[in-house]
C-alpha cells in the first residue's frame, strides 16, 4: 500500500501537481519501511518549489536513513553543483539550531513558528500513543480539506463572476446591438419612404429610360447612314467600272483586228 502511494506521489510530481504530491507523501514519512524514498521524493518536490534549503535537508535525511540509495547520492551531488552559487544561503538555514524543533512523529526538524510538522503533518504536542495515528491522519486531512475548500471557494467565485458576465453583460450587449440595428433599419426605411427620395427614384428611372431610347435612336441613325453610304459607294463603283468598260470597247472597236483605224 505504501509503495502504491509513493508511486502515486511520483506520478503527481511528473504532472507538476506538487501540492497534491505532498499530501500523498506526508502519511508515508513516519513509516520506516518507506521513510527514505518518501523523503527523497519530498525533497525533489521542494526543490521544484524553490525551497532549496529544505530540499537539501530532506535529501541528506533520506540518505542518512539508508546510505545505499545511489539515486539519492547522485541527486545530492547534482544538487550541490547546480546550486553552487546559492551554497552560502542554503547552508545558512541551519535545521539543527535552537529555532527548530524535532517532530515527535517523523524525527525531522522544522521551525518553531510552524504549528504542525510540514513533512508528516503531526501537531507540535505529542498525543497519547493510542491516538497518534488518528491525530496525524486528522491533521493531514484538515490541511487537505482546507486546501480543497479554498480551491472550491475560488472556483465558485470564478463561476459566479463568469455567470454574471454571461448573464448581465452579454444580455446588455445583445440588447444594445439589437437596438442599434433596429434604429438603423427604421432610419433607412424612413429615408426610403420620403417623397423626395421616391420622386428622385422615379426621376432616375425616367432618365434612364430616356437615355436608353436616345442611345437606341443614335445606333439606328448610324446604321442607316452606313447603309446609305454603302449603297452610294456601290453605285459609284458600278458607274466607274461601267465607264472603263465602255472606253475599252471603244478602243477595241477602233484599234482591234478589223477596226476602223
Amino acid at each position: 500500500m505504501s509503495e502504491e502511494a509513493l508511486k502515486k506521489a511520483t506520478d503527481l510530481v511528473k504532472q507538476k501537481s506538487f501540492d497534491d504530491a505532498l499530501d500523498v507523501l506526508r502519511p508515508l514519512v513516519p513509516q520506516r519501511d518507506i521513510h527514505g524514498p518518501a523523503l527523497y521524493v519530498m525533497g525533489y518536490v521542494y526543490e521544484k518549489k524553490g525551497e532549496l534549503a529544505r530540499a537539501r535537508y530532506l535529501y541528506v535525511q533520506s540518505l542518512g536513513s539508508n546510505p545505499n540509495q545511489t539515486v539519492v547520492l547522485r541527486r545530492l551531488e547534482k544538487f550541490d553543483k547546480k546550486y553552487a552559487d546559492a551554497k552560502s544561503e542554503i547552508e545558512a538555514a541551519d535545521f539543527e539550531d535552537d529555532s527548530h524543533q524535532s517532530c515527535w512523529s517523523c524525527d525531522l526538524r522544522y521551525p518553531d513558528s510552524d504549528s504542525t510538522c510540514p513533512y508528516c503533518g503531526a501537531p507540535d504536542e505529542e498525543p497519547p500513543d493510542s491516538v497518534r495515528d488518528e491525530v496525524i491522519e486528522d491533521a493531514t486531512a484538515m490541511a487537505r480539506n482546507a486546501k480543497d475548500q479554498a480551491g472550491k471557494l475560488g472556483r465558485d467565485l470564478l463561476d459566479k463572476v463568469s455567470n454574471w458576465v454571461d448573464a448581465e453583460e452579454f444580455e446588455k450587449a445583445k440588447a444594445k446591438a439589437v437596438e442599434i440595428g433596429k434604429k438603423g433599419a427604421d432610419k433607412a426605411k424612413a429615408i426610403a419612404d420620403r417623397d423626395d427620395v421616391q420622386h428622385a427614384a422615379k426621376r432616375a428611372k425616367v432618365l434612364g429610360e430616356e437615355a436608353m431610347t436616345k442611345a437606341q435612336h443614335y445606333v439606328d441613325d448610324e446604321r442607316d447612314k452606313y447603309t446609305k453610304a454603302d449603297e452610294e459607294g456601290r453605285k459609284v463603283l458600278l458607274l466607274k467600272w461601267g465607264g472603263m468598260f465602255a472606253v475599252l470597247l471603244v478602243l477595241y472597236w477602233m484599234f482591234g483586228p478589223g477596226g476602223c483605224l
